[in-house]
């Protein structure tokens, strides 16, 4: 369970890497606050709480960056647990 984890918290750090490359305009775009490929991987990894804000803002892109932490968060304690029932 916990190389699960590890997975997806490593695709979270790659997609935010990418949309804040792409946002900064290193790859892609030119900066001009587009919308970028890697910023609809961060709201599909962050569902369901990116559905709670509007990524059009300036608030709402942060927190798309940001919100994905909260499920990796879920699933740390989540595997946690899981292994502590194990033992």
């Amino acid at each position: 369970m916990k190389w699960l984890v590890r997975l997806f918290t490593a695709v979270y750090l790659v997609a935010l890497g990418l949309d804040l490359a792409a946002t900064v305009g290193y790859i892609g775009t030119t900066g001009s606050g587009e919308e970028t490929l890697a910023g609809k991987f961060l709201q599909y990894i962050g569902l369901p709480w990116t559905m709670f804000f509007d990524p059009k803002t300036t608030t709402g892109s942060v927190a798309a960056m940001l919100v994905p932490a909260i499920n990796v968060g879920i699933l740390w304690l989540a595997a946690d647990l899981i292994e502590s029932r194990e033992d």
